[in-house]
Parts: structure tokens; sequence; C-alpha cells
């Protein structure tokens, strides 16, 4: 290990230093060393079965560390948004990841750096920005924003301000293994599993696979730490190392609670720069600092006056006490829509007690969420709760909440023990709901407002939008809190709320009793009312949830007409949230999604912004449908697959009926498979299907009788899990037979076989087979269409992708047409001989 700045001044004076170098700095330099979706809890040096990270380390004993530093929101784009403006999100309406439409800055109000460089600062971004604001704040923001970002462009003697993203520790990297060759730095069998979740050898493996990553991430940043060290800039450059959000394991990235939301904040401080600072290097600091205080601190710190409409304060910098500094003990949080699962969460942390405010407490927090569940531990957890296996608080994810949650920190790190009905906590519970209370009240908080009205009203402008609307939001707040009160009190309340000339009035009326459940029976006949006819489609949907929710109406019939009736594709995503709940949540109620297809947001647009469609694609996910209906009669047809080597495959005439095909032109012979298996495969891409029909036409080449073959592929889930059919003349034990390959080299697993392939020379053959994940039957087809000529029955693998090609053959597919389901999984590809990636590599965007 590397460790910087051991020498005295007189040895550093012999490094070779940067032309832009100074050694007397009028004002100090900033760094940010930021990491993605890690929680303090990674770190050893907030909990002590976290990683060892000598260079972070190192920072704390030459600067601060902050014992409660908070990110304000759960997810990047929000806490980014957070960060870039100083103002808390919900009042500007950039509370949403991510955006679907860009939202205004305060009047007059620019990203903080641009304050910096009014100043003088040179400021550089390195690279992610994510920012849920309208116009080009990168422009206004950053002299250079890019992958190759550098402090090094700017002029002699410049002060900068220099920001460098690690994604090392993105949630994203759980998705498959660790990079090649990084042995795990902790052992699975002896890490400490959070109380909330299952113990299995999964979530031990994905455990010890992230604290690994937080020692890659460290070593990353040692290198750029020992590049400012050699640039002879240390002694004058603030480090700022923090994670943007909580995470990443299940159950923390996205939700507004401890694990999601609390993060290492390690400041590294320049020994010119010592005074601006409150406590002796090496010192710990107790007072709670957040994300929104980050920019008003880089502000003081240069010395810039901080401008009007931030509502963060300085925690370092001239007028920064540490008795002041300490006497900050509150953190606030929000949770929103992630991407397309909508919710309402409000979080304060005052203390060691923690406070949740669940607005919409129905949603459980497991609701499917596509990029969540590509996470192989998600897909897990939730399995091993419907089989059942989950004690109570393992289960909690999956089941409603109460409106309000209650913890404290001290005996409860991870949030498990409910203290919110305790009486001996009422007086507490009391305190911190009037804090939220007051601070949304304050804000305003335009949660309040569903997404698609707020888009639809505000026109981007969300921060003149909430205050025009501050006491519209201040009594839908009131109604909002009638879930917090007892039936009986709160029934003239939601009676009023019902009968409201205001939409939203009615809206939040029915979300209140929803969470009342069966004690807001008398309200049955009038929720069927507004079921049916009232004029708000959000109101319709929202009746409908509580008839539903409380087993009293069947809710299709009124989703169907609300869906089709939208034309909004932002407020037709908030009515699928209340379809999946319903479909998730007991009773469970099945929704025909054929019935709404060509509905006016049904169109798809590009960008990964487009959250309609990744409902779209979730109910897609379980109804059969055409996956693909393939001529070959066009070149761009190879997009559609991945090859394990791109220059044996082609789209080539023929000179029959077939006009082209697709060729297999040569053996794929620089692939190497881990296991005795074929090596010349093409898989279609990003198609992760379950049960499955395939028909195709299938030609060989080979002249070799006895080699003859052609091979279909399903359920690969990466090189060492598949199955394939080998579709050979000659049958033995290696040869015309089902085969898996499970970690092990190929198996037969063939039931029934009716012999070899009888393969004609120069002839197009009709093959067939049919994969039921359900039943785990597999059954081939060659040329008859009604008799299997090889069945099989296994289960080991649900779901993979569906690909063609040869053990040693060459030949043509044509006409290939797939039936079947897409499911949840996140398969592997293997790696091409010329471009040597996999599809976690080319394909995965974080998000």
């Amino acid at each position: 290990m590397v460790r910087l700045l051991l020498a005295v001044l007189a040895a550093v004076c012999l490094w070779p230093m940067s032309t832009s170098a100074t050694s007397a700095a009028d004002r100090p330099n900033i760094v940010w060393l930021t990491t993605e979706d890690n929680s303090a809890n990674w770190y050893r040096l907030y909990n002590e079965d976290g990683a060892k990270m000598p260079h972070v380390e190192w920072m704390a004993e030459n600067g601060l560390v902050f014992n409660n530093a908070y990110s304000c929101a759960p997810v990047c784009s929000t806490a980014r948004s957070t960060i870039i403006s100083g103002c808390y999100a919900p009042r500007l309406g950039a509370q949403y990841h991510r955006r679907e439409i860009g939202v205004e800055l305060p009047p007059g109000l620019k990203p903080f750096p641009a304050y910096l460089r009014q100043a003088g600062y040179y400021t550089t971004n390195n690279s992610k920005t994510d920012y849920n604001f309208s116009g080009n704040l990168q422009k206004v923001a950053w002299n250079e924003s890019s992958g190759k970002a550098t402090y090094r462009n700017r002029k002699e003697g410049q002060p900068f301000f220099h920001v460098q993203n690690f994604g090392i520790t993105h949630e994203g990297q759980l998705f498959g293994g660790l990079p090649k060759g990084a042995p795990l730095v902790a052992s699975p069998a002896t890490v400490d599993v959070f109380p909330y979740h299952p113990d299995t050898e999964l979530f031990r493996e994905k455990y010890a696979q992230y604290l690994t990553r937080q020692t890659l991430a460290d070593k990353q940043m040692g290198q750029f730490i020992e590049q400012l060290e050699k640039d002879g800039l240390l002694d004058d450059t603030f480090i700022f190392h923090y994670g943007d959000h909580g995470g990443v394991l299940p159950g923390s990235k996205g939700y507004a609670c401890n694990d999601g939301l609390q993060v290492a904040m390690v400041v590294y401080v320049p020994k010119n720069w010592k005074h601006l600072v409150p406590a002796e290097r090496g010192s710990r600091i107790d007072g709670s600092v957040e994300f929104v205080d980050l920019s008003a601190t880089v502000l003081n710190l240069a010395g810039v006056d901080l401008p009007e409409h931030i509502d963060g304060r300085p925690f370092l910098g001239q007028g920064v006490t540490i008795d002041k500094l300490n006497e900050r003990e509150t953190a606030y949080g929000y949770a929103e829509r992630f991407d397309e699962k909508y919710d309402l969460v409000r979080f304060l942390r005052k203390g060691n007690f923690t406070y949740h405010r669940n607005y919409q407490p129905f949603n459980f927090d497991g609701l499917h969420n596509e990029y969540r569940y590509k996470q192989p531990a998600f897909r897990e957890w939730r399995d091993l709760y419907h089989a059942g296996k989950l004690n109570e608080q393992q289960s909690q994810f999956f089941k409603a909440r109460p409106a309000e949650e209650l913890y404290y920190l001290t005996n409860d790190p991870h949030e498990v023990i409910n203290l919110a009905a305790e009486p001996a906590y009422a007086e507490k519970l009391a305190e911190l709901r009037g804090l939220v209370q007051e601070r949304m009240t304050s804000l305003p908080d335009l949660g309040m407002i569903p997404e698609s009205v707020f888009a639809a009203e505000s026109n981007g402008n969300g921060y003149a939008y909430a205050l025009e609307n501050k006491e519209r939001i201040a009594e839908l707040l009131q109604t909002a809190d009638l879930q917090l009160k007892s039936f009986a009190a709160a029934q003239s309340g939601i009676e009023n709320a019902l009968n409201s000339d205001d939409p939203l009035q009615r809206y939040w009326g029915l979300i209140v009793c929803s969470t009342f459940g069966e004690q807001a029976a008398p309200f049955y006949e009038q929720a069927k009312k507004l079921a049916q006819s009232d004029a708000d489609l959000l109101v319709r949907t929202r009746a409908a949830e509580f008839l539903a929710l409380t087993g009293q109406e069947n809710p299709l019939n009124v989703l169907t007409d609300v869906l089709r009736k939208s034309t909004d594709p932002i407020e037709a995503n908030l009515i699928l949230n209340t379809v999946v709940l319903l479909r998730d949540a007991p009773p469970g109620y099945a929704f025909d999604f054929s019935t709404v297809e060509g509905a006016a947001w049904f169109k798809e647009k590009p960008g990964i912004s487009n959250h309609v469609q990744r409902r779209i694609e979730q109910f897609w996910a379980n109804q059969p449908r055409e996956i693909i209906n393939e001529d070959f009669e066009s070149s761009k047809s190879l997009r559609n697959w991945f090859p394990t080597q791109p220059d044996r495959w082609e789209v080539a005439p023929t000179e029959t009926e077939q006009k082209h095909a697709f060729h297999l032109k040569g053996v794929s012979k620089n692939y190497q498979p881990p296991y005795r298996s074929p090596h010349s495969i093409t898989l279609l891409k990003d198609k992760v299907l379950g049960s499955f029909e395939l028909t195709a036409k299938v030609k060989t080449l080979q002249t070799s009788r006895g080699h003859r073959d052609m091979c279909i592929f399903w359920g690969w889930q990466d090189p060492s899990h598949f199955y394939y059919v080998h579709l050979g003349e000659k049958p033995d034990p290696n040869s015309s037979q089902i085969f898996i390959v499970d970690n092990n080299p190929r198996t037969p697993i063939t039931d029934t076989n009716a012999g070899g392939i009888p393969w004609e020379d120069d002839t197009w053959h009709d093959v067939k087979l049919i994969r039921d994940v359900d039943s785990g039957t597999i059954e081939v087809y060659f040329d008859d269409m009604e008799t299997p000529v090889k069945t099989a029955s296994d289960k080991s693998f649900s779901w993979g992708l569906v690909g063609l090609g040869s053990f040693d053959d060459l030949g043509m597919w044509d006409d290939v047409r797939i039936n079947g389901v897409f499911v949840e999984g996140n398969p592997e590809l293997p790696e091409q001989n010329r471009q040597g990636k996999t599809i976690n590599e080319r394909n995965q965007k974080p998000r």
C-alpha cells in the first residue's frame, strides 16, 4: 500500500511539480471524489465490519470525518440535483428519478460552480451530471464536463474545483460478479448480514463482492490523490470523499431509510488552510450535515458569498465553529418516483432517532421496479418471501407499512424495530412528526401534487408553482395527515375531502381511505361512484384502488377504462403503479394488458427515462407474445444477435426460395467455453425468456455425415449455465441429445429419443422447440411438427437467452420465429473473439 505524504516538506519539494502549481495559493483548491450507491455501513471508518480503505482512512487521519452525513435523497439524480442547486428538491419539483420534465432553478439562482467560475476558479467535472433541471446547466457550471475533464487545463496559478466520479460501486455492478482477477477481500461466510436480509449464500456472496468493490474504489481514489501529490497540490487542496447516496444491497438505494441516506463524508484538510476548519485534523464531527449543505460549504471555503434561494448552510470555512456545527442534529430526506415505481416518503433524523412518514403506506417497498430486480439478490429475496421462508423482519419489505415509523439508531441501526406505536415514545414521535409537517408546509413540498398534474400545470417552473400553491399544498397535507388520527376522528375530514371541488382533495381523501382499509367502509358507496364517474382519471384510479385493496370490487374495468382514456404517459405511469400494486398485493388481480394496447401513451420513445415503457415491458413479461419473426432479408438482422465470433456469421443469399439466410460459415475456433460444450453460438440479444416456442428452417452444409449437427440453445444465463439440443445425425451419449451445462461439462438429460436426425443434402428442414418452465418440459420436433423426436424434463433454469449454432458443423438458419414470455434475469454473454466484452460491460447503464 502506498502511504501518502509521509515525507517532510523538504522531500516533497524534490517531486516534479506541474507548471500550474503554486507554493502560496491565494485561495484553496477543492476536489470531490465521489463514489456511487454506497452508504456509510460499508466503510471500516463507520462500521467495524466495513471494508478497509487505506486511502480514505489516510484522508481521515489528515482531515475530518463527519459521523452523521446524509444525502437528501436515496438515488442519484435527485441527490445530485439537490447538490448542484443547493435547494431541497421537493420545493422545485426536482425530486423524481429521473425527470419527465426539466424544472427551472429559482429566479437568479445558478448552479453553484458558476459562482466559483465568476470568482476565478477553474471548474471541472469528470463526469456524471444527472441533473433534473432544464437548460444546459453543464455549460453554466463547468469549464469542462466529460470523461476527459481535468484541472490540469487551468491557467497557471488558477484555483480549481474538480469532481471525480467513480462508478465501480454502482448498483449495476452487482448484477454480475467482480472484475476479472479481483479476489474477494472478505469471506462470504463471515460477513455480517443486515437483519432485514435473508441469510443465504447469494446474499453473503453479494456482501463480500460489495465490500471488495469498496476496496477497488479506494484504490482508484488513491491513484487520483497520488496525482494531486505529484502535482504538488496537496498542501492547498481540500479533498472531499462521499458516496452520492446510500446503498446498494436490496432495501437501501431508492428508499428513504437510514441505509439509503446515510453516507460517508471524509474531508482531507490541506496544511495551508487548516484555519478554515473548526477542528484539528484527525477529528470526528458529530453534527449532522446534508447534501443540501455541500454547495454552501464549497462557496464558503472559496470565500464566495452565498447566493439567495439556497437552503444549505456551510459546515466548513469562515464563521463555522465546532460548537455551532455540533448543535446541528437534523437531516431531511425524500423519496418519490424511482424510475417507474411511485411512492411518497419523507425522512427525518434528529439526534439518534429517525422518523419515516409513509404517505401511501399500502405501496409496499418491494413493489416491482425493473432496474432493482436486475439484482439477483433482489429476485431471491422476493422468491423467498413468496415461498414463506422469511421471518417477520425480512418479510416487511413485501408488506404494507404503517403511516409512521420511528427508530432508535443506537440500538437499531438498520431500522427494524418500529417504536411508533410504543407509548413510551409518543412524545418523541409527536416531535418528529411536527418537524416534518413544518418542513413540508414551509418549503412548500410539491410531493403533495401528483407528478402529472405538476408537469401539466407548472410549465417546469416548480419554484413559482410551489409558492402559488402554498395554501393548497398545506390543505392537502392536512388531508393526508388524517391517516395519523383514529378513523372516528378522521371521518368528517375524509368526507369533506371526498366532497371537495378540488380533485386533489378527493385524490388524497381516497388515499387516506386506503390507509384505513376496512375501517373506511362507510365510504364504500361514495368510492364506487367516484370510481365510475369522477371527471378526474387519477381520482377514479385511487377509488378503484381503495375498493380493490378492501376486496369490495374488482378494479380491472375501471383501470382499463382510465388507461384507455389517458393521453399523458406521466399520468398513465402513475395509474400503472396502482395496476402493479393490485397485481402483486393480495388478493392479486391479473390485468390483461392487451386491452390497453394502442392507447395514446403507449407509443415508444427513446431514452432511459421512458418509465411508462418499462411498465409496458413488465406486463408483457407475464404474457406470451411474439418475440421475433426474422426472415434475414436485411443485413441489419445481424444487430439482433450476439455471436461468439462475429466474423463466422453473416446474412447471405441462397439459391432457393429462402432468398437470404443466417449463415454460419465457419466454426468459432477462438471462443473457449469454460466446460465442454459448443463453440459456435449466436444468442438473441436482450430477450430473456421463460417459456417459449421456437420454429425455424435449418440447413446443414457439412459433407462429413458423422459430424452433421446444428444446435438450439436456451436458458442461457452465462457460459456455464444453459441448455442446448444437439441435432446430430448419429446418436450416442454426446450426440443427438438434449444437454444441460451446469457448472460441469455437457450432460445429457434426454428422456425420449427417436434417434439420429435425418439430415438431407442441400435441403431445408423444419425444426421446432417448445419449452415450458412451469412443468420443466422440453420438446424437440424435426420435419414432423406433430410428434417430438426428443423430449426432456428439467427445471434447473427457468430463464435465459435463446440462441442458434453448432458444435462443429456449418449451416444456415431462416424464418426464425419465437413466441414466448419475457421474464426477469441478467444473463452474461460469452466473450467475443474480437470484442471481448460481456453484456454487463457493454449494456448496463447507471441509473
